[in-house]
């Protein structure tokens, strides 16, 4: 898939959280990222197996867990990313989560 082929999709996501100096006290930081970062964080599309969005979150397997870039998934989903004993992937991706599961389910379809 070159990056033609590739859905146009931008996204509101949290990146980080600031410390205001108070502990336990945060301000969140937000940006728009790129789906591309996204799937380049997750070995790529061809990598993704499936996708679903379930209460603020995007439920994914991929074929290869060893592609994963771990730390750019954790800075580009800032509330958190989960993988369960199963080897499911839970991205705590807020009000956000059904858009980014339909951006990732058609970068990741066969064409």
């Amino acid at each position: 898939m070159t990056d033609r082929d590739r859905p146009s999709v931008r996204l509101l996501l949290p990146i980080a959280a600031v410390a205001s100096g108070a502990a336990g006290d945060t301000a969140q930081v937000v940006t728009t990222t790129d789906l591309a970062a996204l799937l380049a964080a997750l070995g790529g599309a061809e990598n993704i197996t499936s996708v679903a969005a379930a209460a603020g979150r995007v439920l994914l397997t991929v074929a290869r867990p060893e592609l994963l870039d771990r730390e750019s998934l954790h800075v580009l989903i800032a509330r958190g990313v989960v993988k369960t004993a199963t080897g499911t992937l839970h991205l705590l991706a807020g009000a956000q989560a059904s858009s980014l599961a339909d951006g990732l389910r058609a970068a990741a379809a066969p064409r």
